[in-house]
């Protein structure tokens, strides 16, 4: 099976017209909230602009409490920036449509033009018109969470996943099997999930699927342009299940949702 997480757009426009070709099925993991509200997913903007304006200082006054000059030109410079931006931006509570100004007005500040970008849809997810095709074609969408979090809470994490459910159903059937963002999962979801109705879920630790898998921790190669072909190759065939291999870390931390 071929999956595919977040969905994002260029999906749509250059993976998908090669699975028709081939009649290949696929299953997009759809994060729903950056989809309803379609504009560029805030915290990976948020770096793509400071990474354009790389040869550039971004100055913040205005922007934040204490006036500020961002150099860009190392890329550890450029998480620093990014981080106090994303910070800013948790802690004002912004809306979307606040992050979207934030985003517009840092673009300005670095000469980069936003309103390309914009019209390029870099960074977009699947509009509804697109999710329409695509579950018509017989794309299968399944659950990833709305935010792209998946807090270790009950409550919030039901609602997240509720959320999810409710934008993914507009387009196609109800959602039963859940992809964890980031691939990370602690072992209270196994019931929370049942409790949803969600019968399986998939991880990013790679490995092959069997009748022995727990059906909430399936394994999953995750392709990269660092994989090498001979890798995906051994994967296919089964070799790599048997050559030897770090564990990933699988313990969900507690991080902020970086997508809401």
């Amino acid at each position: 099976m071929l999956t595919f997480d977040d969905g994002g757009c260029d999906f749509y426009r250059h993976a998908f017209p090669i699975l028709r070709q081939f009649k290949w099925p696929a299953t997009v993991y759809l994060t729903s909230y950056y989809s309803a509200y379609n504009r560029p997913v805030f915290d990976v903007m948020c770096s793509y602009l400071l990474w354009k304006g790389r040869y550039r200082e971004l100055d913040v006054t205005g922007l934040m409490a204490q006036p500020a000059k961002f150099r860009l030109n190392e890329a550890r410079d450029r998480e620093s920036a990014a981080y106090a931006i994303q910070l800013l931006a948790r802690e004002s509570r912004f809306s979307a449509a606040q992050k979207d100004e934030l985003l517009s007005t840092i673009a300005e500040r670095l000469e980069v033009d936003y309103q390309t970008i914009l019209a390029k849809r870099i960074l977009h997810l699947l509009s509804a018109t697109e999710l329409t095709e695509l579950a018509a074609e017989g794309v299968d969408i399944q659950l990833h969470t709305h935010r792209h979090y998946a807090p270790k809470s009950r409550e919030y994490f039901l609602a997240e996943l509720e959320e999810n459910r409710k934008a993914i159903v507009q387009f196609t059937k109800v959602p039963h099997h859940f992809s964890y963002p980031n691939g990370l999962y602690a072992e209270q979801f196994d019931e929370w999930l049942d409790s949803l109705e969600v019968f399986s879920a998939t991880t990013c630790e790679p490995g092959l699927a069997t009748k022995s898998s727990n059906h909430y921790k399936l394994p999953r190669l995750i392709d990269t342009s660092s994989l090498e072909l001979v890798e995906l190759e051994g994967w296919i065939s089964g070799f790599s299940k048997f050559l030897p291999r770090k564990r990933m870390a699988v313990s969900a931390p507690h991080i902020p949702p970086f997508y809401y």
